[in-house]
Parts: C-alpha cells; structure tokens; sequence
C-alpha cells in the first residue's frame, strides 16, 4: 500500500495490513486478525467471482490489519479513534 493519502493530509489515518516500516508513520492498535490468504477474506466476500476458488492457507501465518496514521498528526481525533478500537476489542497495542 502507498501512504499518499494519507501524507498529504487529505485522510487522518488509514487501516492496512501489516508489516508497516515507514517511520514517518505510527502503528496504533492492530484491529483485525485472520488466517493468511493469497487474498484476505475480504476478498472472497466482496470480490466474488465466477470460476474463481478462494482455498485458505491453513497453515500461513496471520494477516494482520492495523490503524496507522502520520507520526506528526496524531490529532485527537486520531488518538479517540485509536481508543475506541482499543475499548471495542481490537487483538493487541503497540
């Protein structure tokens, strides 16, 4: 995923999959956790298509979905909607 968006001011935050190594940018909470598909699951949910087989790797690590945001605007707002991924279950801090 490209951040340019996001660093020019035009979103607050965006949720991705992680690894996120950019250190412009902070990694909030990660919101999402699921079995690695070559495609998330999204994918065979909002993309179905025919003939298309969606088969899970069952043996792939996890992908994980993350809120980030620019290091240097960690608005309020930004920081209440981290907390409130944070108070409605997301799988773990950073």
């Amino acid at each position: 995923m490209t951040f340019g968006a996001l660093r020019a001011g035009e979103v607050d935050a965006v949720t991705t999959w992680l690894p996120d190594r950019e250190p412009d940018l902070t990694v909030g909470v990660v919101l999402r956790e699921e079995p690695l598909h070559t495609v998330p699951a999204e994918g065979r949910r909002y993309n179905a298509q025919t003939g298309v087989v969606y088969l899970p790797l069952h043996d792939a690590p996890p992908v994980q979905w993350a809120l980030i945001w620019r290091t240097d605007r960690a608005t309020p707002l930004v920081r209440a909607l981290a907390e409130a991924a944070t108070d409605c279950g997301a799988v773990t801090g950073r």
